[in-house]
């Protein structure tokens, strides 16, 4: 099997069995990360990855039940798992970066440019979503590689076309900018203090509720505690107050979205089922509407401040990790 060869791997996507997941796992990590660096013509690569792309997202949630919802030690196979996971999104993030600039010299894909920066924003995100189902720490330079998407995207002028996305659970398109959002308001979300359920349920909502959202880069006048971001900073979003000015700073408005979630709470009340209203078929009303009022003022107004401020200071801390020394500290005499 030459995995250099497109035709020869569009073939073999078409005999993939996804229920043998650590196994169409491999096959599939192999098929992307050999083509990524064997360079191939950029719409026949493109072509390969759009074929793969439902059937990467469904193995990818299957390994990823195996370390969602709980801290994972360094060295144990779970651990090795999000690696593998968040290896093939990069991966995937990676080809259609490449396949963009590859086709900026010959523009045979002109016509996939808003796709192609929404591919890549969306697959980079998803790392970022891999590392809260695991409750593990973001790794330096993660948020920047999602910034950098969204300023690519930017620079074609296409950042709010919609593009067609099977994996849009409700809407079945998305823009650059609504995947950029969604995965801003995942962040905002508290997604470490979120169970395997609410998470599931929050990635959902974001994408549900992206399009109420916007980004601006005109600032002035703002209060300086609305979210706003910084597409040269190694994070997500802050309030405003505490961003530095820059040409890259951008202004959050998630007042559209105040509006509809309040909206969602008045049909809500009506009885209307969560389902009717692009929330899932497997949320039940009440517990839908507990999440969601957590969701209303990060989402839709603008960031809570701390109720008692932050002090700088400095100290000394004694740590002492043996045995008798720990009791000899305690007692002032050998432990016996």
């Amino acid at each position: 099997m030459d995995y250099r060869n497109p035709a020869e791997c569009l073939s073999l996507l078409q005999s993939l069995q996804p229920e043998k997941v650590d196994e169409t796992h491999a096959l599939l990590s192999t098929i992307i990360g050999t083509l990524l660096d064997a360079l191939p013509a950029p719409n026949q690569h493109f072509e390969v990855l759009e074929a793969a792309r439902p059937t990467i997202a469904r193995v990818q949630a299957e390994l990823g039940r195996r370390y969602a919802d709980h801290p994972l030690p360094p060295d144990n196979e779970e651990n090795a798992t999000l690696m593998h996971v968040v290896g093939l999104w990069h991966n995937l993030a990676r080809s259609y970066t490449q396949i963009a600039r590859q086709d900026a010299q010959t523009g045979t894909l002109e016509d996939q440019r808003a796709l192609l920066s929404q591919r890549r924003i969306h697959c980079t995100g998803q790392m970022l979503v891999e590392y809260f189902r695991a409750h593990r720490a973001l790794p330096a330079g993660l948020w920047t590689e999602i910034h950098e998407g969204f300023a690519a995207a930017e620079a074609t002028g296409l950042v709010r076309a919609r593009v067609s996305d099977p994996l849009n659970p409700l809407w079945k398109a998305q823009s650059a900018m609504e995947a950029y959002i969604s995965i801003l308001l995942i962040e905002l979300s508290n997604p470490f203090g979120r169970s395997g359920r609410e998470l599931r349920w929050i990635c959902r909502w974001a994408q549900r509720f992206a399009p109420y959202c916007s980004l601006e880069p005109d600032t002035e006048g703002r209060k300086p505690t609305v979210y706003g971001l910084d597409l040269g900073a190694d994070h997500g979003l802050r309030p405003l107050g505490l961003l530095r000015k820059s040409d890259g700073v951008r202004g959050f408005d998630g007042s559209k979205l105040a509006n509809q979630i309040q909206a969602v709470f008045t049909q809500f009340k009506q009885g209307v089922s969560p389902a009717s209203l692009g929330l899932g078929d497997d949320c039940p009303l009440d517990t839908s509407a507990r999440l969601l009022v957590s969701l209303y003022r990060p989402w839709g107004l603008a960031s809570a401040g701390r109720k008692f401020p932050r002090r700088g200071s400095d100290g000394k801390v004694d740590l002492c990790g043996d045995w008798l020394a720990i009791g000899f500290h305690i007692q002032g005499r050998l432990f016996e």
